[in-house]
């Protein structure tokens, strides 16, 4: 999208939300900034025991951060649906991610391996939360039911039904019942 050049170094801004310097007497790159750089973030997760952040949106990738650094530690794209929320479990080693496609995904902390792919709901995700006691992931969709899951396994253990409109918070009583 944009490129400045200045003493044998070019600063380039991608349409992919990075900046970056291309050295052309090394023939080195450094990138300095990369972003989420389409549509709307709807997915935010802090990590329950370290200062890091994953986020996700519409661009199908997840970016997991240092906020205390600021730097991009993991990132898992091209994924095959826009995200719409995200979750840590409670131990912080692994983190699910809902998407617009209606099913979820739950990936190790450094986004390397996919723990667990599951079809739920027939709209939408929206919201997830782990339980207090690790043991349940419950997911809300705008099909307007709540997906409780069994935390090791992913597999559906009930379904909340009744709500007169979407699913868009979660939280369970601190003894996670």
């Amino acid at each position: 999208r944009s490129l400045y050049h200045q003493d044998g170094q070019i600063l380039i801004g991608t349409s992919q939300g990075e900046i970056l310097t291309l050295d052309l007497e090394c023939e080195s790159r450094k990138l300095h900034v990369t972003s989420h750089f389409k549509g709307e973030l709807w997915g935010l997760a802090f990590h329950p025991h370290r200062q890091h952040v994953a986020t996700g949106c519409d661009d199908r990738v997840i970016r997991i951060c240092d906020a205390d650094s600021r730097t991009l530690l993991y990132t898992r794209g091209e994924l095959s649906s826009k995200i719409r929320a995200c979750s840590y479990s409670r131990e912080g080693r692994q983190i699910a991610v809902g998407f617009l496609s209606c099913r979820i995904a739950v990936y190790s902390e450094d986004l390397s391996k996919v723990v667990a792919k599951v079809s739920l709901a027939k709209n939408w995700i929206q919201v997830m939360q782990y339980s207090p006691n690790g043991k349940l992931l419950a997911v809300g969709s705008h099909d307007r039911k709540i997906y409780v899951l069994d935390a090791t396994s992913y597999q559906r253990l009930s379904v909340c039904r009744g709500h007169s409109s979407y699913i868009t918070h979660i939280d369970f009583s601190s003894d996670s019942r």
